[in-house]
């Protein structure tokens, strides 16, 4: 009896995420990432605000009791010193969610395929912002934005200016939009996304910056030994 070996590259999403379109290249090795579907946010922290969704960035700090995330109003960048703390383990740990690195942005933003095509300015409802389009979409921009919940539905992603905090202060709301990356540069300054220009920046750690997470897209080859007894038969094989 013949036996064949069939290697089969199974691309799917390490958790249960439902949109398979929205699909990013992140480097040049092929990782591939999905974008959450909206801005990370937490519970408000003062009386009559809005959740909170602009964080300093996120480290394990020797000066505070416990970790925060980014959510406070200090403006000191020694209250932000210490390593990353990711966002992303706030969320269930099988999710896997977690914060692109400065270089896995900037290859989204410049660097994969058809990348200056794939993301442009656009106003969605009255909000100003940046439209991401998966790798393979065939979307132009202008009708992505025409047809949002058509273009949603493909993978588009949109990440609204929401401006920066300067302490208690909203600056540049609707204007701007800064994204914190995974990135040092030093214990005072960490590397945020200016989505506007499309480039990378060191800021002060203290700065209140958007916060987008991904989830990892897996990709695994299976090793089938097939017979001549099983050839002609649909085999269905889920990922565990």
């Amino acid at each position: 009896m013949k036996r064949w070996v069939l290697n089969i590259l199974c691309l799917f999403v390490c958790m249960s995420v439902h949109a398979a379109a929205n699909v990013f290249t992140v480097n040049s090795d092929g990782a591939q990432v999905t974008f959450a579907p909206d801005n990370f946010t937490r519970p408000a922290v003062l009386p009559n605000t809005d959740d909170f969704h602009l964080f300093g960035w996120s480290s394990k700090s020797k000066y505070r009791v416990t970790d925060f995330y980014g959510v406070a109003f200090v403006r000191a960048n020694g209250a932000y010193a210490g390593d990353f703390l990711d966002w992303g383990t706030l969320l269930p740990e099988e999710q896997q969610w977690r914060t692109l690195t400065a270089q896995e942005w900037m290859y989204i933003l410049q660097t994969r395929p058809n990348a200056a095509s794939l993301s442009g300015e656009a106003t969605i409802g009255e909000q100003k912002g940046l439209v991401l389009l998966p790798d393979t979409s065939t979307l132009t921009i202008s009708q992505a934005a025409a047809q949002w919940q058509v273009a949603q539905s493909r993978g588009a992603v949109f990440l609204p200016y929401q401006g920066y905090r300067d302490g208690v202060e909203i600056v540049q709301e609707g204007e701007v939009g800064y994204y914190w990356t995974a990135s040092a540069k030093d214990s005072k300054q960490s590397i945020y996304i200016n989505i506007n220009q499309k480039t990378q920046v060191t800021g002060d750690r203290f700065l209140g910056c958007s916060v987008r997470l991904v989830q990892p897209v897996c990709q695994h080859t299976i090793h089938l030994h097939v017979d001549d007894a099983s050839m002609g038969k649909v085999i269905i094989f889920k990922p565990q």
